[in-house]
């Protein structure tokens, strides 16, 4: 063990879990329509807990001429714990992009599956650039000062 390990320390944030809340998935009409997606994320920030609520909207759909198409709707939600952070304002700025950059890679997994063993034309999202998603989540963040629902770590 070199001298450098001794200083590394622990992450300041660390995912304790995550979930696929809600999904619909309708057949695609036709597989030459390009493909559009949109992502809407949300948060809560329970202060007396040190945890972050991500909420993680995603919604992909075919674009026919000027239509959009829906065909699958996916709400995800993401729990988040701080080491040290008591208010909305002390979080570490990457923390907003680094949670959506964490919580995506589950998002196109569960994508790429669902729609093979749908047995349809899979879908692979690409890998995305999230940063710019950063703002979105800041603005969408709200401080909740109660207790919040009890949290607990599922371990299996």
């Amino acid at each position: 063990m070199d001298n450098n390990s001794e200083h590394i320390k622990p992450g300041a944030f660390s995912l304790q879990s995550y979930k696929v809340t809600e999904f619909s998935f309708s057949e695609p009409i036709s597989e030459n329509h390009k493909l559009g997606i949109n992502l809407s994320p949300t948060g809560v920030y329970y202060p007396k807990q040190k945890r972050f609520s991500l909420t993680f909207n995603f919604t992909a759909f075919y674009v026919n001429n000027e239509n959009e198409i829906p065909i699958l709707n996916i709400k995800t939600t993401a729990e988040f714990i701080f080491e040290d952070q008591a208010t909305l304002e002390n979080l570490p700025t990457y923390f907003f992009s680094n949670s959506i950059a964490i919580v995506f890679p589950f998002v196109r997994a569960f994508v790429a599956t669902l729609t093979t063993i749908a047995n349809v034309k899979q879908i692979i999202l690409p890998i995305l650039n999230l940063t710019s998603m950063q703002d979105i989540l800041k603005n969408n963040t709200v401080v909740d000062e109660s207790e919040g629902f009890p949290f607990t770590v599922n371990e299996g």
